[in-house]
């Protein structure tokens, strides 16, 4: 495997992409192989995005692991739409409470970006995200199927309402500062049900999907990926098959020796993308 700083910088690019409603623009950092690069929308694009807390994800885009899907001619791609800070404190507040969606759409428009450009195509790119990120997975998944050849969500918090309504429950309350307060609120309520990826699902072809959770996870219940995906089942209009993964002796965080991380976390993850385009010999 090639160190980082082998790279040639030209494989390197940053684009943007307007938002939905027009008023940002939106960063996607891309990163491909030199001379694997097609640019008429064949290549397989994996995607990486948080934006929840104010966070960015170029760690996951961009480190040494992703190199082994970029030497067998993936595009790797980073995109820190509004939720994330990477446009400062208020991009990170204009998508919080009644105004979450937005990241939502900002992650569509950033795909349509990604599909324009023809980096990529539609129903070529795994979408990668975990924890929060999990509901922006749900959200797209249910809406706009089309765009993805598989959805990859780790430990995802995909039961927002059944989680928020659930005060025993520790995180619960604290929560109530990103998300609203729905046990409380009707519009609050409200808002978060067209988005909940629980409460989302339709009768509809989905993409390949792989989940992966842990049964000891302190924020985020194992049985919320159980409950989403066993409705997506009942609902679902195609026979493609579902991967799901329960660790028995790993955290939120995923296992946390370094070795059993990649053989536990990675190496599966990895080897199920490899295979859903076909480059599993490569």
């Amino acid at each position: 495997m090639k160190n980082i700083e082998e790279i040639n910088k030209d494989s390197l690019k940053k684009i943007l992409a307007k938002s939905e409603d027009g008023k940002v623009d939106i960063p996607i950092t891309l990163l491909w192989k030199k001379g694997m690069l097609k640019k008429d929308g064949s290549n397989p694009c994996i995607v990486s995005h948080y934006s929840m807390y104010g966070s960015t994800s170029d760690i996951y885009s961009f480190g040494i692991l992703r190199l082994s899907l970029i030497d067998r001619g993936f595009v790797s791609v980073g995109v820190n739409v509004r939720g994330s800070s990477a446009g400062g404190n208020n991009y990170y507040l204009k998508a919080k409470k009644l105004q979450k969606m937005k990241t939502f759409f900002d992650l569509k428009s950033a795909f349509d970006k990604l599909i324009e450009e023809k980096y990529t195509s539609k129903g070529n790119i795994v979408i990668t995200s975990g924890s929060a990120g999990g509901m922006s997975n749900g959200f797209l998944m249910n809406n706009y199927p089309e765009y993805f050849k598989g959805v990859c969500t780790s430990v995802g918090f995909v039961t927002i309402l059944l989680t928020m309504l659930n005060d025993k429950l520790p995180l619960s309350k604290i929560e109530e500062e990103q998300w609203g307060a729905p046990r409380t609120s009707k519009e609050a309520f409200e808002y978060i049900l067209k988005y909940d990826p629980y409460y989302g699902v339709k009768s509809q072809p989905y993409p390949q999907l792989y989940f992966s959770n842990s049964l000891t996870d302190p924020r985020v219940g194992f049985y919320e990926s159980f409950k989403f995906i066993q409705k997506i089942r009942e609902h679902k209009k195609d026979n493609h098959p579902i991967i799901m993964r329960c660790e028995v002796d790993a955290s939120h965080a995923g296992s946390s020796s370094r070795w059993d991380y990649l053989k536990k976390d990675v190496i599966p993850e990895y080897a199920w993308i490899l295979k859903l385009f076909n480059k599993h010999k490569a």
